[in-house]
């Protein structure tokens, strides 16, 4: 089972409010914040912004594990596949991964919903940040939107310090055994 990787960036349909929305009357283009949608909306009103997309993932083997990886989100991000709430998470400049594996309807359509809010909306907790010459803090999914395709494991996090002076490195790497997820 070969490592895949399928980019979900296209135009998805995007609809604002806090509940899960039955119309979607916009289109905006992955990666790109709400300010983009088509036809234009007073975004500012609105706390939170539904994005959706649909994928088939064809040529994947029945025990291959499928994480979605959103690069970055402004601000916080909930997932949701095929009406199943998949998780939610709160950094705005650091990919988030989600484990789709569960919820995946393999050879046939699914459907991806991204959920997404205002900067207020996030816990005081949260390492948004501040940047005193912005006019808008301005939500939308605004890094690359993929979906990795792995065998029993997987290499998330690997970190390496070189040593100039004694000519060495240090290597420290994170392996997740996804097998046991299963």
């Amino acid at each position: 089972m070969p490592y895949q990787c399928k980019n979900l960036n296209s135009a998805w349909r995007l609809a604002p409010g806090e509940d899960m929305p039955l119309q979607w009357r916009h289109s905006v283009p992955v990666p790109s914040l709400v300010d983009c949608a088509d036809p234009s909306f007073d975004w500012q009103s609105f706390d939170y912004f539904w994005y959706k997309t649909h994928f088939i993932p064809s040529e994947i083997h029945p025990e291959q594990h499928v994480i979605l990886q959103l690069e970055h989100v402004q601000f916080g991000a909930q997932v949701w596949l095929n009406g199943h709430l998949i998780g939610e998470d709160i950094p705005c400049y650091t990919s988030q991964w989600f484990d789709l594996t569960k919820f995946l309807q393999l050879d046939s359509e699914n459907v991806l919903l991204i959920r997404v809010g205002q900067k207020h909306t996030l816990p005081e907790h949260s390492a948004v940040g501040n940047d005193q010459e912005k006019l808008a803090w301005i939500p939308g999914i605004w890094g690359d939107v993929k979906l990795h395709f792995y065998g029993p494991g997987r290499i998330p996090w690997v970190r390496i310090i070189p040593d100039i002076d004694k000519g060495s490195i240090d290597v420290t790497a994170e392996i997740e055994n996804l097998a046991a997820h299963h």
